[in-house]
């Protein structure tokens, strides 16, 4: 540093440990109060560090919860989706089983309508043939009685045969519409599936 003061004068006797000069202190200090500024200023970097890291850890944990999350929601939606196809995948065999029950009974009823008719026709031939065969006596009023009745029974069946085939076709139609819906939400159920698998996560 530099010199303030000369404590002895020119040519003076001087003794062990006397101080000769005194030195300007004011360097000393400039240094001193830059190498406090120094540390405050680095134990001010440190604390702004720590928090950065608290800051990025918080944020970290945020992130890695919402991944947690997201992933868990995907596979829930997957099990949802899955559950839903299988239901429905049922519903719909039961569907096209009732609609081949359906067709049978309709075609059994259609034969029951076929075999009516010919009864129809045969009981109306008989009818007929007993009611000449009265107009010459040659059968009693009862079997002519019978015969019309034998008529009028073919003819009731007929009718009802013709409902049986009805009510088949009906039947007929309402499964083929179950099946049609169920094939619809299984196409449904299995677009949301693929959703569900595709949808996109976080990275942690």
């Amino acid at each position: 540093g530099h010199v303030a003061a000369v404590l002895v004068n020119d040519n003076e006797l001087v003794h062990k440990g006397q101080k000769l000069i005194q030195l300007d202190p004011a360097d000393l200090q400039n240094a001193v109060n830059a190498a406090q500024a120094a540390l405050d200023a680095a134990n001010a970097r440190q604390a702004a560090a720590r928090t950065n890291v608290e800051l990025v850890r918080v944020a970290s944990d945020a992130a890695i919860q919402s991944a947690q999350s997201a992933v868990k929601g995907a596979e829930s939606g997957v099990v949802t989706a899955q559950a839903q196809i299988d239901v429905t995948k049922s519903k719909q065999v039961q569907a096209e089983a009732q609609t081949a029950s359906a067709q049978a009974d309709a075609a059994q009823a259609r034969a029951e309508v076929v075999a009516a008719q010919a009864e129809v026709l045969r009981a109306d031939t008989e009818q007929r043939r007993f009611s000449k065969l009265g107009d010459n006596n040659v059968v009693s009023q009862q079997e002519i009685l019978n015969a019309n009745a034998a008529a009028q029974s073919a003819s009731a069946q007929l009718e009802a045969k013709k409902k049986h085939v009805t009510a088949a076709e009906a039947q007929i139609a309402q499964a083929r519409a179950a099946r049609q819906t169920a094939v619809e939400t299984v196409k449904q159920a299995q677009s949301l599936l693929i959703a569900a698998l595709t949808k996109p996560s976080l990275a942690v």
